[in-house]
């Protein structure tokens, strides 16, 4: 199933790449994120077919989980680095987050703004202006 999605993971990871030099980094993680976890939702049997599991690691090339974590892991350390996300986040534990969002809402008749909007109500979490 990985190889249907694998292009369209290519792409998103390209655009990781190309909102590597924005002028808000935690925008541009919020932006990636969000069209992650839309395309998720979107796209049936994506994220039942990610294995974000521990045993995926940084060394494991060529797979979806992989370039996900590469990509996003580049944009997490920018906006960490800005001061303007938790330093205790991983991307593991993002991809996590957006997968299970777009798990839940995958084949809602709006997929799309519903898995934009429950994304947005959780990462307010994770600006320091909200960590207690």
């Amino acid at each position: 199933m990985q190889a249907v999605f694998h292009d369209r993971v290519e792409g998103l990871c390209a655009r990781a790449d190309g909102l590597l030099d924005t002028a808000d980094p935690a925008d541009s993680l919020h932006q990636w994120l969000t069209e992650l976890a839309t395309f998720g939702a979107t796209t049936r049997g994506l994220a039942q077919s990610l294995n974000l599991t521990a045993e995926v690691t940084l060394d494991s090339d060529g797979t979806c989980e992989t370039m996900l974590m590469r990509a996003g892991g580049e944009l997490l350390h920018l906006a960490q680095r800005s001061g303007k996300v938790r330093a205790d986040l991983d991307i593991r534990e993002l991809l996590t987050l957006v997968n299970a969002v777009a798990w839940v809402t995958e084949g809602n008749s709006e997929a799309e703004h519903a898995a934009r909007r429950l994304l947005n109500l959780a990462l307010d979490g994770i600006h320091n202006d909200t960590h207690i």
